[in-house]
């Protein structure tokens, strides 16, 4: 956890020395009430700003350090967890930076590919002392969310990380999608038909598990997580949409582990299904896995909703044709 420290400035505090020799770290409250530092932890280099922000009417700020991009569809008013920009900031190469942030709930932002967060309260007398650590981001991608109610239904689907969307499609709006679902699966929005809704987040490898899972040769393990979709339950239309995903883009690596996801970030879906069957699986280089999972079949009764996603660790190589095309993030969309 970032740690987080309130100092009062000492009378004696040599200002005008920081200031000769360009130490952001200088401790004074009329010109600037926040020092900090980042430490990288597994990221490479260092950001070349850190912003400050003012804490928004709603979200929760750093919440488990799933806040990382902007929306595909554009709209910047989402990211409700932030309030107003008050300050950006130059980073050192020690990773240190000083900052005027007022007085309040504020949170120390920065995403560089790598990413950090921190919440602490300003006060205009006294100098915060703010520790960062860097994260190194991964991309979830292509989670798809399929949908079938009884009988035709007006469904809202709000993903609990908006702000770490990169892709979605259709556009995640404010407030979360909203569609018409037909028993089918097939979604009536306001850019026409959709099989299901799809989004991609930033995360980072510290939010997943590595102690469940399986070992599987580089070339075999999708396969490996297409059977085990089909023991969790998924159909065989949701796997093909998987493959159509996948066949071309899947990591190349001589050998992985695949871990299965119990911890996802919060789904809401209104009305409620009466079954939700969701599944992630993480693919890293090596292996890890202290034990195989256990993975039950979930029986679809009633409204149904599904939802797969895949997460490839950064030190896995990826298939260089597809992601040189459409990007390490997927901010493409589709």
């Amino acid at each position: 956890m970032p740690l987080l420290l309130l100092l009062a400035c000492p009378d004696d505090t040599d200002t005008s020395k920081a200031a000769d020799t360009g130490d952001p770290a200088a401790c004074d409250p009329a010109v600037a009430n926040v020092r900090g530092v980042i430490v990288p932890e597994d990221c490479t280099d260092l950001p070349g700003t850190i912003e400050i922000w003012t804490v928004g009417s709603a979200g929760e700020p750093c919440y488990e350090q799933w806040m990382g991009g902007d929306s595909a569809g554009g709209d910047e008013d989402w990211e409700e967890w932030r309030g107003d920009m008050v300050d950006e900031a130059p980073v050192s190469a020690a990773g240190r930076f000083s900052a005027q942030a007022g007085a309040g709930p504020r949170v120390a932002f920065a995403d560089w590919g790598c990413y950090a967060c921190a919440e602490f309260v300003a006060v205009d007398d006294a100098c915060v002392d703010v520790e960062l650590e860097g994260q190194e981001i991964v991309s979830s991608d292509a989670p798809n969310v399929y949908l079938y109610p009884e009988v035709a239904t007006d469904v809202t689907v709000r993903v609990g990380r908006p702000a770490a969307i990169t892709a979605s499609s259709p556009p995640y709006p404010r407030g979360g999608w909203t569609v018409r679902a037909e028993p089918s699966g097939l979604l009536h929005t306001r850019q026409g038909q959709h099989d299901y809704l799809f989004y991609e987040l930033l995360t980072t490898e510290a939010d997943y598990q590595f102690e469940e899972g399986w070992c599987v040769p580089g070339p075999m393990a999708q396969a490996t997580v297409e059977d085990a979709l089909l023991d969790l339950g998924f159909t065989g239309e949701e796997l093909e949409d998987f493959r159509d995903y996948w066949d071309a883009a899947w990591p190349s690596g001589h050998q992985v582990g695949v871990y299965p996801q119990f911890d996802l970030p919060r789904l809401d879906i209104d009305p409620a299904p009466d079954t939700l069957l969701r599944a992630w699986f993480v693919v890293a280089e090596g292996c890890e896995a202290e034990r195989l999972p256990e993975l039950a079949v979930t029986e679809r009764v009633g409204f149904v909703a599904t939802e797969w996603g895949v997460a490839v660790a950064p030190s896995l190589p990826r298939v260089d044709g597809w992601f040189a095309e459409h990007g390490t993030l997927g901010q493409t969309g589709r």
